[in-house]
């Protein structure tokens, strides 16, 4: 993993891009200039492939890059074990975050179910539009804000620098319907 300290002499332009052997983004800020340079390389080789990533296709996969370190770095956090946890709280926590994906997971189907019925009514356009965004954050973009567990209820917010309050205002009105 990149230090700080590489992150900003490559950011003064003091070294040179990071490479993929051996894979070292900088977790502390994922879409920083350091990650950036990663997901430049990575979408350059599989242009050198063969594969069309010029204009939007471009800027698109860089965000879905970094959409992706950011799952990573979240499920490798995961894994982590913490040294003041027993391994029974670990499982628990393991078990409470399955339950929290499949709360997600549902919340999107029950959404995307939604919005497919919808697609028939004289405001379809509108439906699409909002499918495309349910498709577009994937269970990422879902916050569980209330999940029953048997002993508590837990409330977990995910601030997400592409998640805005009017996507949010978006996911309650499908969620109306």
């Amino acid at each position: 993993m990149a230090s700080p300290e590489e992150v900003d002499h490559f950011d003064c332009g003091g070294i040179s891009a990071p490479t993929f052997t051996p894979f070292c983004p900088y977790w502390d800020d994922i879409c920083c200039l350091w990650n950036g340079s990663l997901a430049d390389q990575f979408i350059d080789e599989l242009a050198a492939a063969g594969y069309d990533f010029d204009g939007e296709a471009r800027d698109g996969s860089k965000d879905y890059f970094f959409q992706h370190l950011a799952t990573l770095k979240k499920e490798l956090k995961h894994q982590t074990p913490r040294s003041n946890k027993t391994k029974a709280q670990a499982q628990q926590q393991a078990d409470d975050q399955y339950k929290v994906t499949l709360a997600k997971n549902h919340v999107q189907r029950c959404q995307k179910t939604i919005c497919e019925e919808k697609l028939i009514t004289p405001d379809h356009i509108i439906w699409e539009a909002l499918l495309q965004l349910l498709i577009a954050i994937q269970t990422e973009g879902q916050s569980s804000d209330e999940i029953e567990n048997e002993e508590r209820d837990l409330y977990h917010i995910w601030f997400w620098a592409w998640h805005s309050k009017q996507v949010m205002e978006l996911l309650k009105y499908i969620d109306s319907h």
